[in-house]
């Protein structure tokens, strides 16, 4: 997975195996800044380790509230987010996606859950439906698909 890192000559494209080696090597001064998942950074920024500046999403991280948002500090059109998803095959019974759903809700719904998952970066939308998801997937697709083809880039 490739992060981008910012050294001390510039912003640079680093090929990292996860966030983990950058957080090394954010942590041991050979970058000097670094982009990855609040769930990385969440606890290093916790103990002090390492200084989240902001945050892409829409609004402050539930991990994170003593953190800006990118818009908050100047940079209005710097947003960004991410959802873990649960997906099927297409030709799934509608039935199953159903138990599915209300499944995962129940357990996302948990507060222990929520609470621990919540302490390590995850915002949480338990009560997602299905069609949310579609609509939210599409939206993410409407919007990243014209700038990632006008950026040229050609997937491995």
């Amino acid at each position: 997975m490739d992060f981008v890192a910012l050294s001390r000559s510039g912003a640079t494209l680093v090929p990292y195996r996860g966030g983990a080696a950058m957080v090394t090597e954010l942590i041991g001064g050979q970058v000097a800044s670094g982009m990855d998942a609040t769930t990385t950074l969440t606890e290093y920024h916790r103990a002090g380790k390492l200084r989240v500046l902001a945050v892409a999403g829409d609004k402050r991280a539930d991990g994170l509230p003593d953190v800006p948002t990118f818009a908050e500090s100047g940079y209005p059109t710097l947003v960004a987010s991410s959802r873990y998803v649960l997906y099927a095959h297409a030709n799934t019974a509608p039935a199953t996606l159903a138990q599915w759903n209300r499944a995962v809700r129940k357990v996302l719904a948990l507060p222990d859950v929520r609470e621990k998952l919540g302490r390590v970066g995850y915002d949480l939308l338990p009560g997602a439906s299905t069609e949310e998801v579609v609509r939210y997937t599409d939206a993410l697709a409407a919007r990243w698909l014209p700038v990632i083809k006008a950026s040229g880039y050609k997937g491995d």
